[in-house]
């Protein structure tokens, strides 16, 4: 069976096509794990009890939705699939090009402050030809509990690994990792509900500490609401 081509648009390298297509909402759809489909419930539980009656007015922090690091990986990966776990893997392209990527033997750790994924890929430009697995590091810094920092999420310009494969894949790891946290933490925040508008609560901020990730979702202010002009 040949391995899906990636969807990709406005990241570095290769062109997704699917991209545009794409919403954090197909994480709904996303196949879990049972154990992290009852985590995920659980979270759903907690975040609807602080509703108030009509929605959350514009501008509103909710209570912040704590999680765990296990449940942080499932939908991570999920995330980096677009919503579709059917493979297991995809593979980049770009011109003469190639990177396969194991989205579900990626690995994820939460630290205090930092979000470290380990981007499990296989290519031939690394080991004499033959196909090999090759884990690239992509550390992003959020804030901490004691220091929040919004929605700031500042990551290296290139992703951690072989050099040679680093220089083609490096700036494309980094975005994909980015795309992909800032996806959990939109599909987290709208768990809290939506705002007076029917709009889904966004993440007015988030932060790590060891094995937890917290998002704090928020409804829209108005002048977000209006879009550009």
């Amino acid at each position: 069976m040949a391995l899906p081509r990636s969807p990709a648009a406005a990241l570095p390298g290769p062109q997704w096509a699917e991209q545009d297509s794409w919403s954090y909402h197909d994480l709904d759809q996303a196949p879990l794990s049972a154990e992290c489909r009852d985590e995920l419930e659980t979270l759903r539980a907690e975040a609807g009890g602080g509703r108030p009656p009509g929605g959350w007015p514009a501008g509103w922090p909710a209570p912040p939705l704590v999680v765990r690091e296990s449940l942080f990986l499932c939908l991570f990966r999920a995330a980096l699939a677009r919503g579709d776990l059917r493979y297991g893997r995809f593979v980049w392209q770009d011109l003469d090009s190639e990177l396969g990527v194991h989205y579900q033997e990626s690995r994820a750790a939460l630290l205090n402050g930092i979000v470290l994924i380990g981007l499990r890929t296989f290519c031939d430009q690394v080991s004499g030809g033959e196909a090999a697995q090759v884990e690239l590091v992509v550390p992003m810094a959020v804030g901490t509990p004691d220091e929040p920092a919004g929605l700031v999420v500042a990551a290296e310009t290139t992703a951690r690994g072989p050099e040679l494969l680093v220089d083609v894949w490096g700036e494309t790891a980094v975005a994909a990792c980015w795309q992909a946290l800032i996806a959990v933490c939109r599909y987290v925040a709208s768990l809290a509900g939506e705002d007076r508008h029917c709009r889904p609560l966004v993440p007015g901020g988030v932060h790590a500490a060891d094995g937890f990730l917290t998002v704090v979702p928020q409804a829209m202010h108005a002048v977000d609401r209006q879009g550009p002009r």
